[in-house]
């Protein structure tokens, strides 16, 4: 074996990454590079190994996509059985701050803090706690070293430096925790004055422009106004609480409730610790990438990734090798207490569990609540009362010809098909509507895919029945129970909130649009449409609209009485003319008998004659048959 020939006990660092630029960072730090060392099959990691100063190191990335904390722990596990004597466990990566107090390109060090344990559970040894403690008296008397760490990184790695060192480029932007973001202009379009503030810029700012990844499109056409405005500083480290989470957190106001929550000590929020917590004791070092927030974007990673390796450089610096050798190794420590651990742990994921549980379901709740209130601002027409008072005076086992029919079935079937039911004045078309809406609501109540819409015109509620309202009032309808279709809502909402407006016509198209390609099926269902009056182009405009967003998938179904310029518009429709069968009017006419006087329902012979006379009469106007035999029952 050569005199520089290495073999697993020699490593006693073990440094874990979740991503590559994390694992490119930290390699940048390594002072010299070794050679592989075989590993156990069983062992699926891939090892960089190396050292600093005196200290070789072990790092392991994740695998690519599977950031998290059962991948973590799955990692950190496989590398102290492989690497028997690592005593000292480095986490080190980016993470998200929690303003104010933290800004982009700082760092945070997990350390314990009052009732908070900060997301280590453990002794981190006195060799690390004591070089902690060292470390931040030194940066208080002498500033720290990482900017000339990052120096060196650049002058070895010229090429990699352009990407993870040119802080100079990046802007630090907050917005206001309540403004969501927004897709349209660049960055780079925020103004200069719209970030620096009422203070300007100070001589340690670095802030003066920006690179993005060619994949990510940054706060294209979020509202200036809405950056909140600081005074710029130099890069900060911060020593306190990290939380660590099983999904990446993109909403400002749930991270400031969580840090409410925790007596407003939160500095960071990540997503590996909390998996190493029994597997791995070790202190998490995090560069600030983002805020947390729906802002958030990949701009920031690879200096954050640099910052935080340059303090874990630094840090390993103040460890002395002697302490070293005093710390049990790791997987000694795992295999005394893992009985007792697993107890606890199980006891940490029961409370947890129902907290988690309580907060996703509070969670939920305000999502829902907010998808309500946007779904009533949009439109506060219920026609459901008009459906089950028309859905109540029809006779049952009556008006099944249309739903029989060869061109219902066609209507429904083919995407983008539009159904036009003409018939007389009287002739049952409400009724016939409300039994095809009865019909596919009992359908189709199981699938939220599939959207239903309807309207019954009045004549006398004109005011109330605009192009707008109506559009809205479809939207809703179709929406209502489609989560992806709520979220769209609920979008367009918040889009008018913060100015106080309304929607125009054509924003309300585009949306019902959108929605119509979103669901498998949209059925709109239009009842008299001949009560919608033309003066003001209102039909004209409706169904325009409602035909523009046939295209992406509704189906459009209507009645009319015979309207030429309603026929015009349905000219290429398929058709079914709504005539009452003569079964239909003598099962109304059935069931009436029974209030007509004594003396008829005791006479079959004349029922029978009173129904023929009845039903000859009124030449297809089923409404005809009612006001005779209400006539007779007075």
């Amino acid at each position: 074996m050569s005199p520089n020939a290495r073999s697993h006990a020699d490593y006693t660092v073990g440094w874990v990454c979740a991503l590559p630029q994390e694992q490119t960072a930290a390699m940048a730090m390594l002072d010299e590079r070794h050679e592989s060392l075989s590993k156990p099959p069983t062992d699926t990691n891939a090892y960089t190994l190396g050292s600093i100063g005196q200290h070789n190191i072990v790092i392991a990335c994740l695998p690519k996509g599977h950031a998290g904390p059962n991948s973590a722990a799955t990692v950190a596990t496989q590398m102290v059985q492989t690497f028997s004597s690592i005593k000292i466990g480095l986490l080190v990566g980016i993470g998200g701050g929690i303003p104010p107090k933290v800004r982009l390109g700082d760092v945070v060090v997990s350390t314990p803090d009052g009732q908070f344990p900060g997301v280590v559970q453990w002794d981190l040894g006195k060799s690390l706690e004591g070089a902690l403690g060292k470390l931040e008296s030194k940066h208080e008397l002498e500033g720290s070293k990482i900017p000339d760490i990052l120096e060196e990184f650049g002058k070895a790695y010229p090429q990699a430096a352009k990407q993870y060192l040119n802080s100079t480029s990046l802007k630090d932007v907050l917005f206001k925790p309540n403004y969501l973001h927004i897709c349209g202009k660049r960055t780079e379009d925020i103004g200069e004055d719209d970030y620096l503030g009422e203070y300007g810029a100070s001589d340690d700012d670095n802030d003066d422009g920006e690179e993005e990844d060619d994949d990510e499109e940054g706060c294209i056409s979020c509202d200036p106004s809405q950056i909140v405005r600081r005074k710029h500083r130099s890069m900060r480290i911060h020593y306190g609480l990290i939380a660590s989470s099983n999904t990446t957190i993109e909403d400002a106001e749930f991270r400031d409730r969580l840090n409410k929550e925790l007596n407003k000590k939160l500095l960071c929020v990540e997503m590996e610790a909390a998996g190493l917590m029994n597997s791995f004791p070790c202190i998490a070092i995090r560069g600030i990438c983002d805020y947390a927030d729906s802002h958030k974007n990949k701009t920031w990673q690879k200096y954050a990734a640099a910052v935080a390796t340059a303090f874990a450089k630094e840090l390993l610096g103040c460890v002395q090798s002697s302490d070293v050798e005093g710390e049990r190794p790791i997987r000694d420590i795992l295999n005394e207490v893992k009985d007792e651990l697993n107890q606890i742990n199980r006891d940490i994921k029961a409370g947890f569990g129902e907290t988690k549980k309580h907060l996703d379901n509070l969670i939920e709740v305000q999502k829902v609540q907010k998808q309500n209130e946007a779904l009533e601002w949009l439109s506060s027409i219920d026609s459901a009362p008009m459906h089950h008072d028309y859905i109540k005076k029809c006779e049952p086992g009556t008006g099944q010809g249309l739903l029989s029919s060869e061109e219902l079935q066609q209507w429904m079937n083919v995407p983008r098909t539009t159904l036009f039911c003409p018939g007389i004045p009287g002739a049952g078309k409400t009724f016939q509507m409300a039994i095809l809406i009865d019909y596919l609501s009992r359908e189709f109540r199981h699938d939220d895919t599939i959207g239903l819409a309807f309207f019954y015109y009045r004549f006398d509620r004109q005011d109330a029945q605009r192009p707008e309202q109506l559009i809205s009032n479809v939207i809703k309808q179709l929406g209502q129970h489609h989560q992806p279709s709520r979220e769209r809502i609920q979008g367009l909402y918040e889009d008018h909130k913060k100015k106080g407006s309304r929607p125009l016509i054509e924003e309300l198209v585009h949306l019902l649009q959108v929605i119509a390609s979103l669901l498998s099926r949209a059925y709109v269902i239009i009842d008299a449409l001949d009560e919608c009056g033309d003066n003001d182009y209102s039909r004209t405009r409706l169904l325009d609209s409602l035909f523009s967003a046939q295209k992406k998938g509704l189906n459009i179904c209507a009645t009319s009485r015979k309207v030429h310029a309603i026929e015009q518009r349905f000219e290429d429709a398929i058709k079914w003319q709504v005539i009452p069968s003569e079964n239909d009017i003598f099962s109304f006419l059935d069931r009436r008998m029974a209030q007509l006087p004594d003396f008829v329902q005791s006479n079959i012979p004349l029922q029978e004659e009173i129904k023929e006379c009845i039903e000859s009469a009124i030449e297809g106007m089923f409404l005809l048959a009612q006001m005779y035999i209400d006539s007779l029952v007075d």
